[in-house]
């Protein structure tokens, strides 16, 4: 799944509320988000409303990979099912 498909489909409130949260993670990723525990500890979560966004940090340059997308009844589900190991 991309990240942007599961974008495009949300509501356009929630995608106005999202991509307000996705710039302050732009300014500071780890201040503006939260570290996901256990076997996801490499990602971090920014949530808007009832959606949440989850991304990682790229290498020593600051690169923030938004890999999934979704309502927070659900992102957990599929960042557990999705294969992220090349990310």
């Amino acid at each position: 799944m991309q990240a942007d498909r599961l974008f495009r489909n949300l509501p356009r409130d929630a995608q106005e509320h999202l991509r307000d949260a996705l710039k302050e993670v732009a300014r500071d990723p780890i201040a503006n988000g939260e570290r996901l525990k256990g076997k996801f500890q490499r990602f971090y979560r920014t949530r808007a409303g009832n959606y949440r966004a989850i991304y990682t940090i790229k290498g020593t340059k600051l690169i923030v990979l938004v890999v999934i997308i979704g309502d927070r009844k659900e992102v957990y589900d599929l960042l557990a099912r999705a294969n992220l190991t090349s990310v």
